[in-house]
């Protein structure tokens, strides 16, 4: 069976359609189980869980980059090295 939307529209009614087509079952099989995840709970509306640890790691590396990057430009300039402060400079770019 196959399901063609005319226009863009909202997921619910995507989801609508795939129900009443019968093949929501198949269409979630074949995804993966994270993105099925993502899916059933758009269609069901319910509230995402708040990824506390993932907000955690963040925090840390964004810390523990600028430390990085401090100690790497102060490493530079004590060696007179001018490849080390443009590495410096590139770590305190990419956080």
């Amino acid at each position: 069976m196959q399901v063609r939307l005319d226009s863009v529209g909202d997921c619910a009614e995507v989801f609508v359609a795939l129900e009443r087509k019968g093949c929501w079952g198949t269409v979630k099989a074949r995804l993966t189980p994270d993105l099925a995840d993502a899916f059933t709970t758009l269609r069901s509306a319910e509230r995402p869980k708040v990824p506390t640890l993932g907000i955690d790691i963040t925090l840390l590396s964004t810390a523990l980059m600028q430390w990085l990057a401090r100690a790497k430009r102060r490493t530079a300039v004590a060696l007179g090295s001018r490849a080390m402060e443009a590495d410096a400079i590139q770590t305190m770019a990419c956080f």
